[in-house]
């Protein structure tokens, strides 16, 4: 029975130790637009851990056409610091990104020749740094 308290009090200490990557929600206006480059910042999340990817997942995408959203990561100053994830994935960073940290989730979405001038739409989910 002490074995059995060992092993289990030991698993639980090992296991206190593990960092979790903490997932955050997003809800986004999303404005469409014809320049690659250009993000819209949103999300703000702490990376709590080493793994050097990011995951998104769209949850719900307000576009009638259910159009593919473009999500990257960057830094706390806004610069692009990861590649592409199209609607749902993940993606690596293209330089270190240090655990503790704070990272935001910027997003596009391509204007179409047929969209109105003036549109935008919700699009929801979730995204881990």
């Amino acid at each position: 029975m002490k074995k059995v308290l060992a092993a289990l009090f030991i698993v639980c200490l090992i296991l206190s130790t593990l960092a979790l990557a903490e997932t955050k929600s997003f809800r986004f206006v999303v404005v469409p637009t014809n320049t690659t480059n250009e993000y819209q910042v949103g999300a703000r999340a702490l990376k709590s851990d080493n793994e050097q990817r990011f995951y998104v997942t769209t949850t719900s995408n307000g576009f009638p056409d259910n159009r593919a959203m473009f999500y990257i990561s960057c830094d706390d100053s806004g610069a692009l610091i990861s590649n592409t994830v199209r609607n749902t994935g993940n993606a690596a960073y293209k330089q270190t990104a240090p655990k503790d940290k704070h990272y935001k989730l910027a997003y596009r979405t391509g204007r179409k020749p047929s969209d109105p001038e003036t549109m935008s739409y919700i699009v929801e989910g979730r995204w881990t740094p």
